[in-house]
């Protein structure tokens, strides 16, 4: 784990510096191997905390890039998901194994397993473009 962060450091200082100083998403620390940049960083990060806890929030909490989008999948969009995945077009095709279908969903649906959205959304990708540019 160690081992391949410094590698992702290391490549993408090299290659592409300016990628290098943006934060990264997990602590708010640039990529970058520069140890002085580092502790900069890391000490105005740690001013604007205070001065925004202490005496007024005027630097803004940026939100993190990241999002759920599997729980969001097998959650709110749930229903949206399996008319895709399980309608009588995407059955009658003949594409996708639909005992793999109904594996990959329970295994999505089960939250055991993580990174399903990679089996899943390409699958519904697949479908809806063939619904939308392929079927009468």
């Amino acid at each position: 784990m160690v081992f391949d962060r410094r590698l992702r450091r290391a490549v993408i200082s090299r290659f592409s510096p300016s990628l290098a100083r943006i934060p990264n998403d997990k602590d708010d620390l640039p990529l970058i191997d520069d140890r002085a940049f580092q502790v900069m960083y890391e000490g105005l990060q740690r001013l604007v905390r205070a001065f925004n806890h202490h005496i007024i929030a005027i630097f803004p909490e940026h939100a993190r890039l990241y999002a759920d989008y599997e729980t969001w999948l097998c959650n709110e969009l749930r229903s949206w998901a399996e008319n895709i995945l399980f309608d009588g077009r995407t059955l009658q095709r003949g594409l996708f194994n639909p005992e793999f279908l109904n594996s990959v969903w329970r295994r999505c649906l089960s939250g055991l397993e993580v990174n399903l959205i990679g089996k899943i959304a390409p699958l519904m990708t697949y479908e809806m473009l063939l619904r939308r540019f392929f079927d009468p």
